[in-house]
């Protein structure tokens, strides 16, 4: 279930996360902005095998790392009960 996403001429592709990984990346008491960038380096590794960190997803422009951090929620449905409320029941 990989989603292609086309930015001004870069071509991302996302794949969802597995259980393990939300639960490792979405922990009561973490840094949102830190969480949302290391969710969105698990979803282009995961349909890759690349080895993104969340510094790299930092470093993208704020369009592209916005917009793909919202489509990554949306892939893992985790848009539908928000961000923060999927965090801390992901992280139980």
């Amino acid at each position: 279930m990989n989603r292609t996403i086309e930015l001004e001429g870069r071509r991302y592709i996302i794949a969802p996360m597995t259980f393990g990984q939300g639960r490792q990346i979405f922990k009561p008491d973490g840094d949102a902005f830190e969480s949302n960038c290391t969710m969105v380096a698990a979803c282009l590794n995961n349909a890759d095998g690349g080895t993104r960190t969340a510094a790299d997803i930092e470093a993208l422009p704020y369009s592209d790392g916005s917009t793909l951090m919202n489509a990554c929620l949306d892939l893992n449905g985790l848009r539908a009960t928000g961000e923060a409320e999927a965090a801390q029941t992901t992280a139980k």
